[in-house]
């Protein structure tokens, strides 16, 4: 019996890491492909792609990390031309283990050929949605998220997921 419960607990800590990771890698990818997508500067994403898979690695495997935000605004302005926003949700149950792991992230490519002329010159950011009590992580401060007044929500579905951990998207633009 001990081995048996031993086994199934090996088994989830490994779907677990695995469901962190693929959440982590593709949360990335889909940034990538959006400002890529609207010929935005990548570099930010690239240089620090390091710190940036650290740091949700720690609040998606603590449970901590609600929402990104991708803000997508012109310098010198505090109002958002367009936000991309990744809404993740936690399953503990692993009810979805035989959905596996998905990658739906086409839909994103139709929104971006719509926004691209509305963006040129833009500069964006990253801003992330925490639950409360949170770990710090270096590097990473409190800040506000940037107006959206006049853009319209619209929502793209869920783009990627994993057996405990399940990403949607909503577009403002």
């Amino acid at each position: 019996m001990a081995t048996q419960v031993q086994t199934k607990v090996r088994a989830i800590v490994k779907t677990l890491g695995m469901s962190v990771t693929h959440t982590v890698t593709e949360t990335i990818h889909a940034w990538l492909r959006i400002t890529g997508g609207l010929d935005l500067d990548t570099n930010m994403l690239i240089n620090g792609r390091d710190s940036i898979e650290k740091v949700l690695k720690t609040w998606i495997t603590s449970r901590h990390l609600k929402a990104v935000f991708l803000e997508v605004y012109h310098p010198g302005s505090n109002q958002c031309v367009a936000r991309f926003d990744l809404v993740y949700s936690y399953d503990p149950t692993c009810s979805n283990e035989a959905g596996g792991y998905t990658i739906k992230m086409d839909s994103i490519d139709e929104v971006v050929k719509q926004l691209k002329s509305k963006v040129q010159g833009a500069i964006y950011r990253i801003i992330v949605d925490l639950a409360e009590n949170a770990p710090q992580v270096p590097g990473w401060t409190p800040t506000q998220p940037l107006s959206t007044d006049g853009l319209t929500k619209e929502s793209i579905g869920n783009v990627f997921g994993s057996p405990y951990i399940e990403v949607g998207m909503d577009v403002l633009k």
